[in-house]
């Protein structure tokens, strides 16, 4: 039963793993969508023949096919699109329901020669991209001449000359194929274009920009969600219209038809992002399209991206994320001639969240019509009022004069109130930033008040929670609600601060249940009592489920263990958090995947959610939570550290370093992450960087100084330096461990030679904190393994597998034990019940272990014992050195499908 590595230094400063850090090779293959254009001789050149069509020039390429400007002979040679490519889809479907003035439409859709071909109608070849670049031209903005809205009013102008882009580069096949001069004739009026040329820039782009929202409103009552917008996939016509075009990303919602997942990076909104990074719980929808065009606004407005360049990295797009979840910079910043009220429209298109931009690409456009009209804005806040006496006056421009008057008046019986109220808006700016203070302190207070492994962490946490109840009078009488401090925050933030501060005390009280559950001790007990009156206080008539059951376990009765949903994400939480106590992660992440539906930028939420899947074995969903808490807690270094352990655990060690660099960016004094990165560079021989490491860690004062010791000198060995290395390990020696891990990796150092010795250290780390996982586990290796006592390890297990009643690696030993002890059938139900609670290598071998056992007396269990061997293997067991001594597989080891499984794994890897 190998419960300790051969590194066990890895393995300690874990936090969920601290017995063993299994390695198993594995690899991550980023799908790609890749356009098969077959050979290039079999793509239709420009100037060829293709069906009833002559092919006259690239109009431009993308992903997934081209498209080409053509005539079509059996209709009076008349220009036409055609949009060529080898991978059918649903464009045509959807563009076939769509018949607007600002969305280019289709004729048909038909196969030529195994190519997929959709015609549409040719309105010209230049794009709201070439519109921009001929501004940036122009280098005058934001003093645009009309001309640029002049210079493609020629058709043979446009029609002759290709434009480049960075979405469609020009083929080398791409040549210029003189039109006739027939389909040139009879040129149709342009009255759009004649209008943009007579508008100032900054009107004529918001003219543009309610086009297509009229373009985007019908086609959202359609039902399609156009999910690329981008100035290249709008159309400017020759007559000036800007037209939508490229549905091939677009999602139908009737049906959720769609052909794959993608779209352009600056125009992504944050949810398209994650979609698109496979986050769990991204839904992208009508408000994803209003954000891209909110970007393109931004860009028309100001020449410029409002975010940063994407890099479409794991850590690129959690940037990109953390980006869009900021608010985007004011237009007027780069151009102050753009009026107050567009600034508005804008940074409502461009809202972190979709809750709080517009609703509907409807409610946009009726804004855009409004500010046309001079009218005050309906959707968006429109705080200038400068810019709205304007637009009243423009409206009713005989009454000013009387206005006036009556505003002189106004004046001066407001400067009278102003002093009066002068005092009032200090005490409320106070109040205000108090409150601020306090919400950014309850991110995190309600992430440390509930950890259960790092009891420095919720001590702290337990001080800051002490400090604000007593500021805000929690609890202490029933006006605290009432009182000055909140009653003065603005409206909309004074049920929110009350919410936070009661669970706060109910958070409390839970920390310090933590404190003393076990041994059943009386001042923590006593004070969880306290913290939890004071949230019975708070919340009055409206106690949720989790504060009656902390109330009824703290006065020794029963709890609720229920894990019926609610909506009160307060509730949820403090619920998923006691189960998480008890090791019950399943439990706990009904509750908080509920939770999170309620409430998506739930830090606390989102980092547990991560913890209970790694617990429970499934580590690519804890990462995708880890990686979602990033940007939520952006000063929080465990989201990064634990996805990094996740990382390194598959052998994905530069992403793994990168995420610990991130921790450690994040916090500085975070003890672990040095030594983890450390330890991936000693592991790819990078000693200088490894030893940089460790010796940060050692002058970090949370560090982990023992351990870091170890490495180090470990590192000296490599370098070839004996006299450092020694130095380092008399080092240890003389230092006094502190924590429970400190105990736990000096007593690595005597399992060897002293196994009696470590088992000292391990009991010292259990009375630093009872629910130290490595202990528990290494003690009953100690007793197991080493010393042959199955009794006393089947006691330390015990212990363990009440603690940690889901965690699967305790059931999986535990279930080792019972085989040596030749409890068959109670050990083959724990093997087979750690399997279930979720997929590992190391899990899976123990369970194999447990059968080859009983193999002993009852062969029939060798099958199931080489079929989960199997399995381990296929996982990613790697521990080769561990298989080859193993007792456990005595049993099974003379058995051909054994050896023949094994040589294969060792085959694989060399």
């Amino acid at each position: 039963m190998p419960v300790v590595s051969e590194d066990l230094l890895t393995a300690v400063v874990s936090q969920f793993d601290l017995s063993q850090t299994p390695r198993p090779v594995g690899s991550r293959v980023r799908s790609v969508d890749v356009l098969d254009l077959g050979p290039r001789s079999l793509l239709p050149k420009c100037g060829e023949r293709f069906g009833d069509y002559t092919l006259i020039d690239e109009l431009g390429r993308g992903a997934f096919g081209r498209v080409f400007l053509a005539n079509e002979h059996n209709l009076a040679n008349r220009l036409v699109a055609l949009k060529v490519t080898r991978r059918p889809n649903r464009e045509s479907q959807k563009l076939a329901r769509l018949q607007h003035t600002n969305i280019v439409p289709i004729h048909n859709a038909f196969l030529i020669e195994g190519w997929h071909v959709v015609q549409m109608p040719y309105f010209g070849r230049q794009t709201l991209a070439n519109l921009l670049d001929a501004v940036r031209a122009e280098k005058t903005f934001p003093h645009v001449s009309p001309s640029v809205f002049a210079s493609t009013q020629m058709r043979a102008d446009t029609s002759r000359k290709p434009t480049s882009s960075t979405s469609a580069p020009t083929s080398p096949d791409s040549q210029i194929h003189a039109i006739p001069q027939i389909l040139l004739d009879d040129a149709e009026p342009q009255p759009s274009r004649e209008l943009l040329v007579g508008l100032e820039y900054t009107d004529a782009a918001i003219w543009l920009v309610a086009r297509m929202a009229d373009g985007l409103a019908h086609a959202h009552t359609k039902g399609i969600l156009h999910l690329d917008l981008k100035p290249h996939n709008v159309l400017l016509s020759d007559d000036g219209q800007p037209m939508l075009l490229d549905f091939n990303l677009s999602l139908d919602v009737n049906t959720r038809e769609r052909d794959r997942i993608g779209g352009t990076w600056p125009y992504m909104s944050p949810e398209q992002i994650s979609e698109y990074a496979k986050r769990p719980g991204s839904v992208v929808d009508s408000r994803s399209d209003l954000f891209a065009l909110g970007v393109m606004f931004f860009e028309l407005l100001t020449l410029k991206h409002p975010f940063p360049p994407v890099r479409s990295t794991d850590c690129g797009l959690s940037d990109a994320i953390d980006a869009r979840l900021q608010p985007a910079p004011d237009v007027r910043t780069f151009n102050p001639g753009v009026p107050a009220s567009i600034a508005a429209v804008v940074a409502k298109l461009l809202a972190p969240a979709p809750a709080d931009r517009y609703q509907s690409a409807e409610d946009l456009r009726d804004d855009l019509r409004r500010h046309a009209e001079h009218r005050p804005l309906k959707f968006a806040r429109d705080s200038s009022v400068r810019e709205r006496v304007v637009k009243w006056h423009r409206r009713n421009p005989r009454t000013s004069l009387l206005v006036c008057i009556a505003a002189m008046t106004v004046g001066l019986i407001f400067s009278a109130v102003q002093m009066m109220a002068w005092s009032h808006d200090r005490e409320q700016t106070a109040a205000t930033v108090k409150a601020g203070l306090f919400h950014k302190d309850f991110i995190a207070m309600r992430s440390d008040l509930t950890t259960v492994a790092e009891v420095d962490r919720r001590a702290r946490a337990l001080e800051k929670a002490k400090h604000w109840l007593a500021d805000y009078n929690v609890g202490t009488n029933a006006a605290w609600t009432t009182a000055s401090d909140i009653r003065l925050l603005p409206e909309a933030d004074q049920e929110p601060t009350r919410k936070a501060l009661a669970e706060t005390a109910l958070l409390a009280a839970h920390a310090e249940w933590l404190n003393g559950r076990h041994e059943a001790n009386a001042e923590h007990l006593s004070r969880a009592r306290d913290f939890n009156g004071t949230a019975a206080a708070a919340y009055g008539a409206n106690a949720p489920v989790a504060l009656t059951s902390q109330t009824l376990e703290l006065a020794g009765e029963k709890p609720i263990a229920s894990t019926t949903v609610s909506d009160d994400p307060a509730d949820l939480y403090a619920r998923a958090v006691r189960f998480m106590a008890d090791g019950t992660s399943g439990d706990a992440a009904k509750l908080l995947e509920k939770l999170l539906e309620l409430a998506p930028d739930h830090f606390a939420g989102q980092f547990a959610l991560g913890c209970c899947y790694e617990q429970l074995g499934q580590r690519e969903r804890a990462m995708e939570r880890f990686q979602v808490a990033k940007p939520l807690g952006p000063h929080d270094a465990r989201p990064a550290y634990h996805r990094g352990m996740l990382l390194a655990q598959v052998n994905r060690n530069q992403e793994a370093e990168v995420e610990f660099g991130l921790a450690i960016l994040r916090d500085s004094t975070y003890p672990g992450a040095r030594l983890q990165r450390g330890m991936l560079r000693r592991q790819q021989r990078d000693y200088t960087g490894a030893k940089a490491d460790f010796t940060a860690e050692l002058e970090n004062p949370k560090g982990y100084h023992i351990i870091a010791l170890s490495l180090r000198a470990m590192v000296h060995d490599a370098l070839n330096n004996p006299a450092a290395a020694a130095a380092d390990r008399q080092a240890i020696d003389a230092i006094t461990p502190t924590t429970d891990l400190d105990f736990v990796a000096r007593a690595a150092r005597w399992l060897k030679t002293d196994p009696a010795k470590a088992l000292l250290d391990y009991e010292s780390a259990l009375k630093l904190n009872s629910d130290c996982y490595s202990a528990l586990m290494n003690k009953a290796h100690v007793y197991g393994d080493l010393m042959d006592q199955p009794a006393m390890a089947m006691d330390s297990m015990k212990k363990a597998a009440e603690r940690f009643p889901h965690f699967n690696k305790v059931r999986s030993g535990h279930a080792v034990l019972l085989a040596r002890l030749g409890k068959r059938t109670e050990a083959h139900a724990e093997a087979e019940a750690a399997l279930l609670l979720g997929l590992d290598p190391l899990v899976t071998y123990q369970a194999s272990n447990t059968y080859a056992i009983t193999a002993k007396d009852t062969p029939k269990d060798a099958e199931r014992a080489i079929a989960l061997f199997r399995q381990c293997l296929r996982e990613g067991y790697r521990d080769f050195k561990t298989i080859t001594s193993d007792p456990d597989l005595d049993n099974i080891r003379n058995l051909p499908e054994f050896n023949q499984v094994l040589g294969a794994a060792q085959e694989l890897i060399k």
